[in-house]
Parts: C-alpha cells; sequence; structure tokens
C-alpha cells in the first residue's frame, strides 16, 4: 500500500506492506525511488513487513532543505516508524540508502535489530569522491542532468546482466530524470558533508550484514576484499554475478542472504 505522509516535516511517499511479525525498511540510493525495490517487496513480502519510502528531494518526497543531511535523513525514517506503530526494524540501505541506514543504527540503536549494507560503505567521501560530486552538482545546475541518468544507471548492472536488465535500466533513468534538481543537489551535499562511520562499525553491537557485488564499477571488489580482511566481526558476503545492484540482479541470493541473517 502506497501513501503519502509528513514525517520529520518533509511530505513524502511510502509503501507499506502492512503485515508481518519482523519488519525490513528498504532506503534506495542516489537518483533512484521505492519504484527500484517494486519486485522486491513482492518477494519479501511473505516473510516481513516491508517499508520503503521516497527519500525527501527523491521521487515525489519533497525537498525540504539546502542539505539534506544523514541526520536529517535518520530523523525522518524514525518520524515514519513512529507514526508506523514500528517499534523495531531492520534497516537495508543500497548505496547512498546505506549511509542512512548506519547514521539510524548509530542514533536509534534501540530500533535497529539489524544494518543491512548493499553495494555501501562506512568511510567518509575521499577528497576524489568530493570533487567528483561537485562535478555532478555542476552538471545538474548546468541542466546536464539527463547524462547522469544515461551513465549511472547502466553502470551499476554487470555487463553480463544488462540485456537480461535493460528494462530495469531504462527505468532507473526514468527515475534519475525525473529526480528534482535541487532535492538531487541537496542530496549529494549532504553525502559531501557526512561524518565517518567507521568506527561505529568497528563497535556497535547491532548485527551488521554487508553485501558486494563482484563486478561492481561503483564500489571496486579489491575494497570490498580489504574491507572484509579488516572487519571480520562483520557479515560479508560477494555476490558473484552482480555490479552495484544485488538485489536485483541476484535477487534470489539476496532474499536468502536477507533471511539467513534476520533468522540468526
Amino acid at each position: 500500500m502506497e501513501k503519502f505522509i509528513l514525517a520529520n516535516g518533509c511530505a513524502l511517499r511510502m509503501s507499506d506492506t502492512v503485515k508481518g511479525e519482523k519488519c525490513i525498511v528498504l532506503i534506495h540510493g542516489y537518483l533512484e525511488s521505492i519504484d527500484i525495490f517494486e519486485t522486491l517487496i513482492n518477494v519479501l513480502k511473505p516473510y516481513y513487513r516491508v517499508i520503503s519510502f521516497d527519500v525527501p528531494g527523491h521521487g515525489i518526497s519533497e525537498v525540504l532543505r539546502e542539505i539534506h543531511t544523514m541526520e536529517f535523513l535518520a530523523d525522518t525514517l524514525h518520524s515514519i516508524l513512529e507514526q508506523s506503530n514500528i517499534k523495531s526494524c531492520y534497516v537495508a540501505g543500497h548505496s547512498m540508502g546505506g549511509y542512512i541506514a548506519t547514521k539510524f543504527a548509530q542514533k536509534y540503536p534501540k530500533n535497529c535489530d539489524g544494518l543491512i549494507m548493499i553495494h555501501s560503505t562506512f568511510g567518509a567521501d575521499t577528497e576524489q569522491r568530493i570533487k567528483m560530486r561537485e562535478k555532478e552538482i555542476e552538471l545538474i545546475l548546468g541542466g546536464k542532468k539527463e547524462l547522469l541518468a544515461k551513465i549511472n544507471p547502466s553502470k551499476a548492472i554487470a555487463k553480463q546482466n544488462k540485456k537480461r536488465l535493460e528494462e530495469i535500466i531504462s527505468n532507473m533513468e526514468d527515475q534519475a530524470i525525473m529526480t528534482d534538481d535541487d532535492g538531487a543537489i541537496a542530496l549529494l551535499k549532504g553525502l559531501i558533508n557526512r561524518e565517518d562511520m567507521t568506527e561505529f562499525s568497528k563497535t556497535t553491537k547491532t548485527p551488521i550484514l554487508c553485501l558486494w557485488g563482484k563486478d561492481d564499477e561503483f564500489i571496486p571488489i579489491e575494497l570490498a576484499e580489504e574491507f572484509i580482511k579488516e572487519n571480520p566481526q562483520i557479515e560479508s558476503i560477494i555476490m558473484e554475478d552482480s555490479g552495484h545492484l544485488c538485489f536485483l540482479e541476484q535477487q534470489n541470493e539476496f532474499v536468502d542472504a536477507v533471511n539467513n541473517f534476520t533468522t540468526r
């Protein structure tokens, strides 16, 4: 069921399957919307109450501030849960959504049963990454957002899966183009200014599952392998036939991994 609510002062679109003993919240990535989870929600709903929402500034949710910080977005999620009478949940964030999920887990540990990082990291932006985001802001301000819409979705899918998922790539391009310019910029500024959460990932008592893609062009497999080596306390799975969207490229394996994680 989709509906509009006011959460943390922001008007936004959310999806709620309503029924389920366990709850999982899906947080989409940059230039995406809840539409990216359409098939996944149908697969997960026999096991969970599934919540998803258009992150403020994306989809058809409101752009509320000049900078959408991770704390503001985590507070927005907390408001959604309060209004939905949900005391605790598993939070699964894809890419940018992982940064929001991590901040939520840090700020509201009693409300977080587990943190699922889908092609996402805990570190702050490097100088190189900041320059890339600043370049994206320049492109958007220059009216060239369609360039990002053409590049990012195709890059997110592993080469061997592009033909099979060409309709999804096309839908992602449409989602990116529909994203409000000010909303995209507000999120980019929030990403640039987010804090390093590495220490949190090492010391938190909240269970964490990290999912990586062997053919991920945004997070090279070498970085994933280094993270796994340095963080044996965190459960990590490398999806062997995925790029940056394992919940679409290897949906069955993704669901199995999530179910195993939430039942331990």
